[in-house]
């Protein structure tokens, strides 16, 4: 796969879109890990 002929069709406003999605990803991500973190952690003081 040619990432670089990838990048160069990728504008400014898809790019924006795509650090948008990822960063909803990754706030996804953290918020189910610190829900686990809180249950596990609910489960040792019990």
């Amino acid at each position: 796969m040619n990432l670089n002929a990838q990048a160069q069709t990728f504008s400014p406003a898809d790019y924006q879109e795509y650090l948008v999605e990822w960063d909803d990803v990754l706030t996804s991500l953290r918020d189910c890990s610190n829900e686990f973190a809180k249950e596990n952690l609910q489960m040792i003081v019990e």
